[in-house]
């Protein structure tokens, strides 16, 4: 970017004073930025009463104070002396030359001091333009006069949207602020008033001596008492009493000594002593109400205020004092004068347009007749240095930097034809390109950036003409989802090159065939919305098609793969649950999905409870609703034993809470959505309120569907219960709130128990539903033991099948378990029995998984030792024996022995297959005791 525009304030005092003007017209982040290099305290839009000592200090201010205050009023006078002295100019153009450079400093100090910097110096620079103008184009006085109240009013009501656009961002801008709140502006204009006429006739009523003079010296001592009272409201406002003093004093001395001189009329005299008087009280009637009312209503309450009592009390004046003027006149200028200075930032965009886009245009053909001077983007991308004589070229021959669209941040109309310029330099200087966008992407015309990523997507789509280029493509493309629709359609291709990459990084040649067939039924799947909603531009159809052809000439390849293979692929998974890219993977629990569906489909459904024992497969069937579960429901998961429940702080576990919540909702591939990001900040005051607050964000997100929050091993709350500082009648007290209040909620929640083990959980989630999640039927059982996945190579023997059932009922962990053992094993014989399971290598396996499953089988060692013991009697009795009760009160009481079996009937360990009889449910969990 060009250094005068967009890097620190120029050392040249006068090419710095052009550079501020530019920054606040054209580039109000610059401004704001630069202050903020001065100090990060400083607000963009301070006033010289707010300064600190330290701040005054410091060489940046001062060099931006004196450009302001000091060079670009010197060379103001300066022209204007050389016009006055050298050039022949007429009288009245005399008279206004003075008057407006005159009127322009002091209106710049005062207001520089009272209402703020950047504020003081559009108004001045305004002020000189638009008076010398009036006074060289009129010449009935009756006229210029009413040119020269709009004129003011023109200025500061200009300066007042600058003063907007440097304090508030460009998206965020107040078009309804400057209305509102009107009662309050009344009233804060009443008090201004009232405090003014009190002060006014309090100083009166003090030198009440002099009243008894000419009638001069009765309007010098108003007019002192006018100025004392300002400069008291000005100290009364903002605190700062010096500064109050020093301002009422140098005003009460220009009074003073205008009321020694009396010019004549139709001099420069007359011109100095009216742009004296006018240039202080138009800006302190102007920053006294402005003051008053911003800390009250706001910035746009307090300009309104100064325009009513600057311009406002001098269009009483003229109304009262002038014969020949109808007032309704005059006040129809007026609000035309503050409206256009107001709106500045919206007309002047207009009037700049067609000179920016012509600008533009001819940047944009010198770029591509230096196009043919630049290396070709392999070479800028490759990691081997570019060669001297190309570099140099390379930054050089950039027009880009000095489009409008950096330079002009405020121009709200879509610069055509930057998005063509945007796909040219990216394609040419990829990284440069890539910096260009990412700047444009946080201003108005971020919708070039959109096009052009589009457009780049596109292309870059285009080059995948073989799978390894697919399987990298994603880190150039967007992954999250969008609301624009091609935007959304890149995001899927980029989602799908990543699962692409995900799986070829597999070893396994099954789960690598079943996620590439996932891969292409999803493109299958962007190829039949593209017929059914048609998009002009047919490369995306064709983009599908080639997709699916390379993805299934990769499959093929992989079908020969496996059938040459002497190895038997491990399809079967152990130690983490089955997400919902796995789904074909997933067997059984279609009754249970079935149950959960009728559930939510109740309005006044409760919350739901679905429990079993551990690994039995809880979190991957929550994984699973978000396939079986229709296009209304959005589920959120959140697993509790991770951040959530170890949160020191209600605010740590809000936040955490919307992490999992977000990070659930854009994980999924058919329901990818962006919700809105819960700031910390919004939490600090009251976690509660905060939250709540983000859900009903949540809820406008999921655009009318159902959020079934899914909360994962919910005991672990009970242990932040016990912990603390979280307690259960806030939290629990949360959600019930959100269930009875949210009719587009649904709680859902897992755990190895059910809720008699917190009984105190209950009131809070009144007639709980539960669904308790037992072993796998025989026949779903059998589908996993013998077809994990399509074209599985390895064959059972019936007796070896039976005997997987016989020795894990069904559960489904320990049947991924042992079978992992089996083709291992079976990968170590020899054909023809490689293929073929027997009863002997079923009971060989199952010795392996009680080793290799150990991080499976520790948690049963977390009882206590006497119940350990216990378990081990009734183990070592051999395969399906039951011991009575009365076998087991030798290790204790009575009372007690019956506490600790109904304990381990409940937690799924033991049944009880008769009166006062107990065995082990699982015939593999018994061996491990043993």
């Amino acid at each position: 970017m060009s250094a005068f525009i967009f890097s620190s304030l120029h050392s040249n005092q006068l090419l710095a004073s052009l550079q501020l003007l530019y920054w606040l017209l054209f580039h109000p982040s610059c401004w704001r930025q630069w202050v903020a290099t001065i100090d990060s305290s400083l607000p963009p839009d301070f006033a010289l009463f707010m300064l600190s000592r330290q701040q005054w200090q410091q060489p940046q201010l001062r060099h931006l104070l004196f450009s302001i205050y000091v060079v670009e009023p010197l060379i103001l006078t300066v022209m204007a002396g050389w016009g006055l002295l050298i050039l022949d100019l007429d009288l009245l153009i005399q008279r206004g030359l003075v008057y407006a450079v005159i009127s322009s400093i002091v209106g710049r100090l005062v207001s520089g001091i009272t209402i703020s910097v950047a504020f003081s110096l559009i108004a001045s620079i305004s002020n000189i333009f638009l008076i010398s103008g009036s006074f060289f184009w009129l010449t009935d006085p009756q006229t210029r006069g009413i040119v020269l109240l709009c004129s003011g009013v023109l200025a500061v009501s200009l300066a007042s949207s600058v003063l907007c656009s440097i304090v508030i961002e460009e998206d965020e801008f107040p078009r309804s602020r400057w209305f509102q709140p009107i009662v309050k502006i009344i009233l804060g204009l009443l008090r201004f008033v009232a405090i003014m006429l009190v002060s006014v006739l309090g100083m009166l009523w003090l030198t009440s001596i002099m009243a008894s003079g000419t009638g001069d010296h009765v309007v010098t001592v108003a007019l002192l008492s006018l100025v004392l009272a300002m400069g008291f409201e000005f100290g009364y406002f903002t605190h700062h009493w010096r500064w109050a003093t020093a301002i009422s004093l140098t005003s009460g001395m220009i009074i003073f000594g205008l009321s020694q001189w009396s010019p004549l009329a139709e001099t420069l005299e007359s011109a100095i002593v009216g742009s004296l008087f006018n240039g202080l009280f138009f800006t302190w009637l102007f920053a006294l109400p402005y003051l008053l009312l911003k800390p009250l209503a706001g910035m746009g309450a307090g300009i309104v205020a100064g325009l009513l009592g600057s311009g406002g009390i001098y269009y009483l004046f003229w109304s009262l004092t002038s014969a020949n003027h109808q007032p309704n006149q005059l006040w129809l200028w007026l609000l035309v004068a503050g409206g256009l200075g107001l709106t500045q930032h919206w007309w002047r965009p207009v009037l700049f347009y067609p000179g920016e886009m012509l600008w533009n245009r001819i940047l944009y053909h010198l770029e591509r007749r230096m196009n043919h001077d630049i290396p070709p983007p392999h070479i800028l991308v490759s990691a081997t240095p570019l060669p001297a004589e190309i570099e140099p070229m390379k930054v050089n021959t950039c027009w880009l930097r000095w489009h409008s669209a950096f330079w002009d941040e405020q121009q709200w109309l879509p610069c055509y034809g930057l998005e063509k310029y945007l796909v040219l330099v990216n394609e040419q200087q990829p990284q440069l390109g890539e910096k260009f966008m990412a700047q444009l992407s946080q201003t108005r015309q971020r919708w070039a950036t959109q096009t052009a990523q589009i457009e780049l997507g596109i292309r870059s789509l285009q080059d995948c003409t073989h799978l390894a280029a697919i399987q990298t493509i994603y880190h150039r493309l967007p992954t999250e989802r969008s609301s624009h629709r091609l935007t959304d359609l890149l995001s899927r291709f980029g989602s799908i090159s990543r699962d692409v990459a995900a799986t070829l990084a597999r070893e396994n040649f099954y789960t690598q065939r079943h996620a590439l067939i996932q891969s292409i039924n999803l493109v299958g799947e962007i190829r039949q919305d593209l017929r059914f909603f048609p998009i002009s531009d047919p490369r995306w159809l064709n983009l599908s098609e080639q997709w699916i052809i390379l993805l299934k000439a990769h499959l093929e390849q992989l079908a020969e793969q496996i059938q040459n293979s002497p190895d038997i692929d491990n399809p079967y998974i152990t130690g983490v649950p089955l997400r919902s890219q796995d789904a074909k993977m997933f067997v059984g629990r279609r009754n249970e999905g079935m149950r959960i569906e009728q559930l939510l489909q109740d309005k006044n459904t409760p919350p739901l409870l679905l429990y079993g024992q551990r690994r039995i497969g809880k979190t991957s069937l929550l994984y699973q609703l978000g396939n079986w579960l229709t296009e209304s429901y959005v589920p959120m998961l959140v697993d509790l034993q991770g951040p959530v429940s170890s949160a020191t702080s209600y605010q740590n576990f809000f936040y955490n809470m919307s992490r999992e919540m977000r990070k659930s909702a854009g994980q999924h591939r058919y329901r990818q959505l962006t919700l809105p990001p819960l700031k910390r900040e919004a939490l600090q005051a009251d976690p509660f309120t905060g939250f709540d607050e983000w859900l009903d964000l949540v809820e406008e997100s999921v655009e009318g569907r159902t959020v079934l929050l899914t909360l994962d091993e919910f005991e672990a709350l009970a242990n932040a219960f016990t912990r603390g500082p979280l307690t259960p009648d806030l939290i629990l007290g949360m959600f019930r709130h959100q269930i009875q209040h949210r009719a587009r909620f649904r709680l859902l929640m897992a755990g190895a128990t059910s809720l008699d083990k917190f009984p105190g959980w209950s009131g809070y989630l009144i007639n709980l539903e539960t669904i308790h999640l037992r072993y796998l039927a025989a026949e779903e059982a059998m589908k996993l033991i013998e077809l994990p996945l399509a074209e599985f190579s390895l064959r059972y023997t019936t007796a070896a099948k039976q005997g997987i059932l016989e020795l894990t009922r069904g559960h489904p962990a320990l049947i991924q378990l042992v079978c992992k053992e089996i083709v291992r094993l079976n990968n170590e014989q020899q054909m023809p029995v490689k293929n073929l399971v027997q009863p002997a290598d079923v009971e060989v396996a199952a010795r392996q998984a009680l080793t290799s499953g150990q991080t499976y089988f520790n948690y049963l060692a977390e009882h206590p030792p006497q119940v350990l013991k216990l378990l081990r009697v009734i183990a070592a009795q051999g395969e399906g024996v039951a011991l009575r009760r009365e076998q087991l009160a030798q290790w204790y009481s009575q009372p007690e022995v019956e506490t600790v079996l109904a304990r381990l009937v409940q937690c799924e360990l033991l049944e009880n297959i008769a009166p006062d009889y107990y065995r082990f449910q699982v015939e593999l969990i018994r061996r491990w005791f043993v």
